[in-house]
């Protein structure tokens, strides 16, 4: 069974090696907390570290809220902008083009019709996209 430290109501799991020598504190992708410990460090020891480092885990799990705000759902409207390659492009609603989403170079082009099919048309132009840019990359 795993060692839990708990500091500050923050549950940190405790990972002891007999070859480390300094005591670590990792914040991962999952926002779970581990202190990583010698073997001989004390419980009182590791619990009086971490309250020396709560500011820097505190603003480690802010930052992590922040960025995982998931995906970006689109509204289909005319000004939203939409990345790609890097750059953000805006999106126009037009009544009338051949095809239901075009790219010029400055804006998308988006059917006033297919605005409720827009997420397959966006997937599919993405996918057309994207075998371009690959092929010219990869021509020997």
């Amino acid at each position: 069974m795993n060692e839990v430290l708990v500091v500050d109501n923050l549950e940190f799991e405790v990972r002891r090696s007999p070859r480390r020598k300094t005591l670590g504190l990792t914040v991962d992708r999952a926002g779970e907390l581990v202190v990583h410990s010698p073997e001989t460090a004390s419980e009182a020891e590791l619990h009086k570290w971490v309250e020396r480092k709560l500011l820097w885990v505190h603003q480690k799990l802010l930052r992590k809220e922040v960025h995982s705000g998931g995906v970006h759902r689109l509204e289909m409207v005319s000004g939203e902008s939409i990345a790609y390659l890097g750059q953000n492009y805006r999106l126009k609603i037009v009544k009338d083009q051949a095809t239901p989403l075009q790219f010029d170079g400055q804006w998308f082009l988006l059917r006033e019709d297919d605005r409720l099919d827009a997420p397959r048309h966006f997937q599919a132009w993405y996918q057309d996209a994207g075998a371009e840019w690959l092929d010219e990359r990869v021509r020997f």
